[in-house]
């Protein structure tokens, strides 16, 4: 998978989530980037 910048924090680093396309994957799909929202400190 790809990384857009540098792991050392110096600027955004682009997360790609892969689905089977079920309800559950979605719903976890979802969570997971709520959670890394909120941990950058982002407003979701």
């Amino acid at each position: 998978m790809p990384q857009t910048t540098a792991i050392d924090g110096t600027g955004p680093v682009l997360v790609r989530v892969v689905s089977d396309g079920t309800a559950g994957m979605r719903l976890q799909a979802l969570a997971l980037r709520i959670t890394a929202a909120r941990a950058a400190g982002l407003e979701m």
